[in-house]
């Protein structure tokens, strides 16, 4: 298997302009591509990719839930918190899968 597709897909730039103006996305308030760079604890989490990178919603749970030993809650934004919560309620289903 090559490096390269385990990757998530890299979107076009007319994409990211989108998601920074803050697109919804669905009608769960997730917007439809999540930034790595846009959120400090994700960045931790998701180490192994570029700034740039661009995830599905239940990419960026699956990183949050994967990689939770390096999460800090207490210096999570109110607006990461936001997120987490969104991505908690919709693709988790309401549970955040991780060891404490």
């Amino acid at each position: 298997m090559e490096l390269a597709s385990l990757r998530p897909p890299r979107t076009p730039a007319g994409d990211a302009a989108q998601i920074q103006s803050g697109d919804p996305g669905n009608s769960d308030g997730l917007p439809s591509r999540i930034r790595v760079a846009d959120y400090p604890q994700l960045r931790l989490a998701a180490w192994h990719v570029e700034d740039s990178t661009l995830l599905t919603a239940q990419e960026a749970l699956d990183l949050y839930e994967r990689n939770w030993r390096h999460i800090d809650v207490e210096k999570m934004s109110d607006r990461e918190r936001e997120l987490l919560d969104k991505l908690v309620k919709g693709p988790g289903k309401g549970r955040l899968l991780v060891r404490s």
